[in-house]
């Protein structure tokens, strides 16, 4: 498991393309199945392997395995608006020290996941660092103030890709300079799945 070791402007596309190679071949080998090479991924048919952006939706891929997940009636949208243990959701809520749990997953026996950076869309934006927990591995802190001065897209690059794979656990914390309070705010991660055609093709309700 690669460590993140920095947040940078630019897509590093050769970083992600070999992150994908490896994946798609470690993909191959668990399965035993076949990439869908002429879409590159894109559509896979039958019992294929192919890829897709790593969406909310993917959040609870394996229904009463998530302990936070993004709602569905997020409409596809990664904002902070998180499901609740009872049932129902609300804004996520930050502790003492500003930091809340975004979601905290099993993924899927049928998806590998690569993670390839953050966003923001958001016009007031009050995260400002986030940290990734990948079953037992916990990866640094990484601190993304900087993306917010960019006057291009608020997008941040890791350096080095990291690969969550099946049956994991995937949690994302991240920090906000609102402490003890809710946070409202169009953020999420950068990334894509490799699964099988069955898991990428469908609508997750």
């Amino acid at each position: 498991m690669p460590y993140l070791l920095n947040m940078i402007s630019e897509r590093p596309d050769e970083a992600i393309a070999e992150a994908r190679s490896d994946c798609i071949q470690r993909a191959k080998d668990v399965w035993g199945l076949e990439y869908a090479d002429y879409s590159d991924g894109l559509y896979p048919s039958g019992n294929q392997i192919g890829r897709t952006q790593f969406r909310p939706d993917h959040t609870h891929a394996r229904p009463g395995n998530q302990t936070v997940a993004l709602l569905n009636t997020n409409g596809g949208q990664w904002r902070t608006f998180v499901s609740l243990a009872g049932g129902g959701g609300a804004n996520m809520v930050t502790d003492a020290n500003g930091w809340g749990a975004y979601f905290d997953f099993i993924l899927s026996s049928d998806m590998f996941l690569i993670l390839e950076g953050i966003f923001s869309i958001d016009t007031a934006p009050t995260i400002r660092e986030h940290a990734w927990q990948l079953s037992s591995t916990s990866l640094p802190v990484i601190q993304h103030e900087e993306i917010y001065s960019s006057e291009q897209e608020v997008k941040g690059y890791y350096e080095v890709d990291a690969v969550v794979s099946p049956d994991s656990q995937c949690v994302m914390r991240i920090r906000s300079s609102t402490v003890g309070g809710n946070i409202a705010e169009a953020f999420g991660p950068l990334g894509e799945t490799i699964g099988k055609r069955q898991m990428l093709v469908r609508e997750i309700f």
